[in-house]
């Protein structure tokens, strides 16, 4: 057997299974995951992946997201080149595009569409204590991190508490895998 080589492919080897048992439960339906068509542009609207229904062609597109350890947060992007004005992958994916949020070290996933992630994130704010200044976003509430890697760009991400993303992000979940089921 070949080692698995990142944290993202360790977390596809897992959480697409989720998804899959995920969505017979509710739809009734056996799901396949397949490469989206070739493309950046078509990847940068639609996601890596698709869960598809073989019979009805039923396509979900999705966007895994990794992380080895369960930090409480969920790191958004908001710029992936703040400088260059080039938007992070919060902005760029289709409504209807279901992100993929998985920690590596517990084997759960966050789960919603792109569309209500980005309608929370642009909606008012609600909980002002404790502000120094009046964000106009919700995602603007949030600590704004830009990770030091050796990069040309300068990536933004915000740190979502997962505790907030499941209550206030509409159809938010959370997919934990069950070790005698996968």
């Amino acid at each position: 057997m070949e080692a698995v080589a990142s944290c993202e492919e360790y977390a596809a080897s897992w959480a697409y299974q989720l998804v899959i048992n995920h969505l017979r439960r509710v739809h009734g339906k056996t799901f396949e995951i397949v490469p989206v068509p070739r493309g950046i542009p078509m990847q940068h609207r639609y996601g890596d992946y698709w869960a598809r229904d073989p019979v009805s062609k039923l396509v979900l597109p999705s966007e895994l997201k990794s992380e080895k350890k369960h930090t409480g947060n969920l790191a958004i992007e908001v710029w992936s080149d703040e400088p260059n004005f080039v938007p992070g992958w919060l902005n760029h994916y289709a409504d209807h595009v279901w992100l993929i949020y998985a920690f590596n070290d517990r084997h759960v996933a966050y789960c919603c569409s792109m569309g209500a992630l980005r309608k929370w994130a642009n909606s008012n704010p609600k909980h002002m204590t404790g502000m120094t200044h009046i964000p106009r976003r919700r995602i603007e509430q949030f600590a704004e991190r830009t990770p030091h890697c050796s990069q040309r760009n300068v990536t933004v991400i915000r740190l979502v508490p997962v505790a907030v993303f499941l209550d206030e992000v509409d159809g938010a979940i959370e997919l934990i895998k069950d070790e005698d089921v996968l």
